[in-house]
């Protein structure tokens, strides 16, 4: 399985949209990949999709054993947009609204089960709590309100691609390290990684004097100690 961010263009508007949406399924899942974003679910199934033609362009991804997330957006009345049976092929749904700030200037979301079927059991509304830990990449936390108070149940400590780059080059011995040999470490504590954010780390780690590059495409980086 790849373990790597692919971030696709809008497909075209036209008749056939649906068609060319399974046939990009697809080729992900044939690629590898088995974690696929949609953004948004109204984009692909306009308001005259059955529940029918919905469910058939879903068993693509079921029967893969791909996990499919989907994004949607509510209109101006507080109503899901786009055709009504849009919820029905999803194990769980999840509506979010905002809630203000924390008191360290994060950003609530209150975060309501509108339908759930993981693992059996049925969940509970929360709150999720995003603040910016560096420069490239936010952090989550779920919380929960109790009494008047904000209590903290799982909080993030998976360190960001930067900062987990920057540790890594911090701790080799050598002067030299490849490209692969990077990825490979980040590819062991993380899920997935953005190559755009580990072109733009090594850019700030050079402007801040840590590494150089070695050819123009950081296929060898160079470590200053």
């Amino acid at each position: 399985k790849k373990r790597v961010l692919k971030e696709l263009e809008p497909i075209p508007e036209r008749p056939l949209k649906i068609l060319v949406f399974c046939k990009l399924l697809k080729e992900l899942i044939d690629e590898g990949y088995d974690f696929i974003v949609i953004d948004a679910l109204s984009e692909i199934f306009s308001n005259n999709a059955t529940r029918d033609v919905i469910s058939e362009v879903f068993r693509i991804p079921i029967e893969a054993g791909v996990s499919l997330l989907g994004l949607h957006h509510l209109n101006k009345t507080g109503e899901m947009r786009g055709a009504e049976d849009i919820k029905s092929p999803f194990f769980s749904v999840y509506l979010m609204e905002p809630k203000g700030k924390s008191d360290d200037g994060g950003t609530l979301l209150g975060v309501n089960v509108d339908k759930s079927r993981y693992n059996g059991e049925p969940e509970e509304d929360f709150i999720l709590k995003r603040t910016r830990v560096s420069e490239y990449e936010p952090a989550y936390e779920v919380i929960v309100a109790d009494d008047d108070s904000i209590s903290v149940l799982l909080p993030s400590k998976e360190p960001s691609v930067p900062d987990a780059i920057r540790g890594y080059i911090e701790s080799v011995k050598k002067s030299e390290i490849s490209r692969d040999e990077l990825f490979s470490y980040l590819k062991d504590t993380r899920k997935t990684i953005s190559p755009d954010t580990v072109t733009n780390t090594l850019g700030k780690l050079q402007r801040e004097g840590l590494i150089h590059k070695i050819d123009r495409t950081w296929n060898r980086i160079g470590i200053i100690r």
